[in-house]
């Protein structure tokens, strides 16, 4: 964890109190935010219990303290969290140097890219899900992803939530926003940027070697690079498009799981 992706996220996010209090490993019970994280995997393998690692700035991010106070300071979290979850808050202060070895091993090992991040695992501590921060935040939707997110994690569970079609949906939807995410479902651009490059060097040569070509050769470049630059952009628009409504539908046939 290098000092000044901290000090950058701080930057981001507007300082405010914070509000919810982490717990030592001893004692603690299912649901509050345990210190100690190995602890909390013990707890949570002992009680056959989910895991959400609360990756934070508790000091200074304002929107891990939106979270905080939307959702963990709330009856209806902490009366769910008593039996149906095992918490642990992964820190880093203001003060990047105050950060643990372990915060920082956590951090580098879930790849964490931000501030809040919730990491969720099964019990046996395999990542089943990741949730972030939501300015509609409240016990009840996040709870709902959490379990939407352990239910999408089990084919049995996914399987008895949803009909058959809506299964295959399901799956299909996901793929297709992986691919789409990937950058490599724009059909054409790989190509264009071969034409592009192919263009630059021809130009790059004709300034050294041959001064008075290069304005008929950029017309030449432009005249052929330009309508495949525009399908390709067609085709980003739609598949903009495409990607918008899939997350929509995704995410309904999610709020099914959350039930």
């Amino acid at each position: 964890m290098k000092t000044n992706a901290i000090l950058l996220a701080a930057a981001l996010c507007a300082a405010a109190p914070a509000f919810a209090e982490p717990v030592p490993a001893e004692g603690a019970e299912a649901g509050a935010f345990l210190q100690d994280v190995d602890a909390a995997r013990a707890l949570a393998k002992e009680k056959g219990l989910p895991l959400l690692l609360d990756f934070t700035g508790s000091d200074w991010c304002g929107y891990c303290q939106w979270m905080d106070r939307e959702v963990f300071s709330k009856d209806e979290w902490k009366a769910w969290a008593a039996t149906g979850i095992v918490a642990a808050m992964i820190d880093f202060p203001a003060d990047a140097a105050s950060a643990s070895e372990r915060s920082v091993e956590l951090y580098r090992r879930y790849e964490v890219q931000g501030f809040p991040t919730y990491v969720l695992l099964s019990p046996d501590g395999e990542e089943v899900g990741r949730l972030g921060w939501s300015r509609d935040a409240s016990p009840e939707k996040f709870i709902g992803k959490i379990r939407a997110a352990l239910v999408e994690a089990d084919p049995a569970a996914l399987a008895a939530a949803l009909s058959t079609e809506e299964a295959a949906e399901f799956a299909r939807l996901k793929a297709r926003i992986k691919a789409i995410e990937s950058g490599d479902a724009v059909e054409g651009a790989a190509e264009l940027e071969r034409k592009i490059e192919e263009w630059q060097k021809r130009l790059d040569a004709a300034k050294k070697d041959a001064p008075d070509t290069v304005r008929a050769l950029q017309s030449e470049a432009i005249a052929e690079l330009t309508p495949l630059q525009r399908e390709v952009n067609a085709k980003r628009r739609a598949l903009a498009d495409e990607y918008g409504k899939a997350v929509e539908r995704l995410d309904a046939l999610r709020a099914k799981l959350a039930k």
